[in-house]
């Protein structure tokens, strides 16, 4: 480069950066005084980079070793980057939040300072208000560090909406650039709710100011990418709905007809958070500023970046009303309201003509005072911090060892950070990382599948969750005559009642080392050595001396404990064939091939019903 292009890219440069170090030195400067159990590394968002982590080691986007295809994720763009980042470096979940966190932060100031940059002064003052603001909301501030999607929806939002203003303000369109908007729409799986109005808006700018249908074509580009993305989702994973809809009871038809029909308990349910998320964000600052756009003089280029934030307030506003209550914490998914804001108010600042700026101060601060003293939030914990999950994962390690057991299933409601690790196959009492689970948590047929069909070798469950499934498993006979304690205690839970709920950790009494159980003797040939012809004489064995129909399930659970092997050893195909005269074939299909099948949990579900309600029709070769 010679010294003039030094020269230019420096100045040209020099702004944003200053924005993105502003940003991060009052950004940690936070942190380092706030507890880091309070907000570091969520289980839930260790849930997205697990299923990264297997696509990388395993070949396919789950959460088990062995199986099943599963998108029991909301986080897209952040599952990609971890899935790029961990097959490039290795990277553990601790490492990559923390990078994540540092680098949306920088970008954010970054591109905060970019959006004023015709002046320099102005652009430093605002970006650093801005950033000093934020870390007083205490919801954006927590969960942008917490290690979820949140600093990558922040930071794919301001650079959306970056792209945008600058093709206003540089009166030009680069359709490339429509990769931007997409990858924003599915920085959450509903992401596309808050791109989609301001991709309209701008179509709508284009068409107005410009005259032109560009505007219209980059609309038209972004939004064939997010449904070209819909169509490999729907191609891979069987299902337009995700499996984290089905575990969390969400249903797009119900929703919908709900808002239609608007009965007052949603109303009011809907309005109390949306109040709670308007001021969890800063939204009363944003009030509080619109009066003064009487003094504006607007360019028509930060007439649409205020029209675009203004955008992203309202559909954060209303997403109560569209999606209910979010997991965890009500204001989680709608943090992005907060930098859009300031952003909103700057433009104000920066469009009020000079004279009568002066106007603004001694009001404003004052006012902005007030509303941050009656709506600060004090730091509090959110859930659910990976510490109190990991002491699990040590002690279904322990049990492991201590019954030489290989790769055992696990059925606990906490789905992170022991599943990252890959040590375990999961059958998830939370539903997110098991298909079956989610779909089936609250019909009859949900214990006899768990205990069945699925019958994981170890069960963790705490209060909450033993009173959520205490009537369909803990309550049922078969619990206390198939598992033992390993360590248990009684619990209470408010909605049980004075129900005696089981708190702890057991183990299945068929696969403990002492076991004489044909299944138990199966786990220690196939640990001997991956030998087929032991499934298909085991398999043929046991369905000539065994009379009900899922009595011989162990042999197709022994193999799915063996499936990465079996896979790795070319053995796949020849272990398929062993189970073609199997009685419960679509169940054992569903543990083989899920891995590769979106769509294999159905036929499962669908026997498992079979059998349960019309157990006469069920024939047995």
């Amino acid at each position: 480069m010679t010294n003039r292009e030094i020269i230019r890219f420096t100045k040209k440069w020099n702004l944003p950066i200053v924005g993105g170090c502003l940003f991060s030195l009052i950004f940690f400067y936070w942190y380092a005084r706030l507890d880091p159990d309070y907000y570091t590394l969520r289980d839930d968002g260790v849930i997205t980079l697990s299923h990264a982590k297997n696509l990388v080691d395993y070949g396919f986007i789950g959460v088990g070793p062995s199986g099943e295809r599963v998108e029991g994720y909301s986080a897209p763009v952040q599952f990609f980057i971890y899935a790029l980042t961990y097959l490039i470096t290795g990277a553990d979940f601790s490492t990559f939040a923390k990078s994540q966190t540092l680098f949306c932060t920088f970008a954010l100031g970054f591109l905060f300072a970019l959006y004023f940059n015709e002046k320099i002064y102005f652009s430093v003052i605002a970006t650093a208000a801005t950033a000093i603001s934020l870390t007083q909301l205490t919801s954006f501030i927590q969960w942008h560090g917490s290690g979820m999607e949140n600093a990558i929806t922040h930071t794919l939002f301001a650079l959306t909406v970056y792209i945008l203003f600058k093709f206003a303000r540089d009166r030009h369109i680069d359709l490339k650039l429509a990769i931007v908007p997409f990858l924003a729409s599915i920085s959450r799986i509903e992401g596309i709710y808050h791109i989609f109005p301001l991709l309209l808006i701008f179509s709508a700018y284009w068409v107005t100011f410009e005259k032109s249908a560009k505007g219209i074509l980059f609309f038209a580009a972004s939004t064939l990418l997010w449904v070209a993305y819909n169509v490999w989702r729907f191609y891979y994973f069987g299902d337009l709905t995700p499996n984290t809809a089905y575990a969390q009871d969400i249903s797009i038809s119900n929703r919908i007809d709900t808002i239609v029909s608007m009965p007052q308990w949603f109303l009011n349910s809907s309005t109390d958070l949306s109040k709670a998320i308007f001021s969890a964000h800063g939204g009363y600052f944003i009030l509080a500023a619109l009066p003064f756009t009487v003094f504006v003089s607007w360019k028509k280029s930060y007439g649409l970046l205020f029209t675009l934030s203004l955008s992203l307030l309202t559909t954060a506003w209303l997403n109560p009303f569209v999606f209910g209550p979010t997991r965890l914490d009500i204001t989680r998914s709608t943090t992005q309201m907060a930098f859009f804001v300031f952003v909103a108010i700057f433009c104000i600042f920066y469009s009020v003509k000079s004279h009568k700026s002066l106007l603004l101060t001694p009001l404003l601060i004052p006012a902005g005072f007030l509303i941050h003293r009656l709506n600060y939030v004090t730091p509090y914990d959110m859930c659910c911090t990976i510490t109190y999950f990991d002491q699990f994962r040590h002690e279904f390690t322990k049990i492991a060892n201590d019954e030489n057991l290989p790769r055992p299933t696990i059925s606990n409601p906490d789905l992170g950070v022991i599943s990252w690790h890959k040590q375990f196959n999961i059958v998830d009492l939370g539903g997110l990382g098991s298909q079956v689970i989610a779909k089936i948590k609250k019909g009859p047929i949900l214990a006899n599948y768990f205990f069945d069909y699925a019958a994981p070798d170890i069960i963790e469950s705490h209060e909450y969750w033993s009173c959520l499934y205490y009537d369909t498993i803990f309550s049922d006979p078969r619990f206390s005559e198939r598992y033992i304690p390993v360590r248990q205690r009684e619990g209470r839970w408010e909605s049980c009642g004075d129900t005696v709920l089981p708190v702890g950790i057991w183990i299945r009494k068929d696969v403990q080392k002492k076991s004489m159980s044909p299944e138990r003797r199966l786990i220690d040939d196939l640990a001997k050595g991956l030998n087929i012809e032991i499934l298909s004489i085991e398999l043929a064995h046991c369905q000539s001396r065994e009379s009900e129909l899922d009595a011989c399930t162990y042999v197709a659970r022994t193999a799915y404990r063996f499936l990465p092997e079996l896979r790795l050893s070319g053995k796949f195909d020849q272990l398929l064939t062993v189970f073609e005269s199997s009685r419960t074939r679509d169940f054992d299909d569903f543990l083989l091939t899920g891995f590769r099948d979106g769509k294999a949990n159905e036929k499962a579900i669908s026997f498992i019903q079979s059998v349960f309600y019309y157990p006469h029709r069920i024939s047995m070769p």
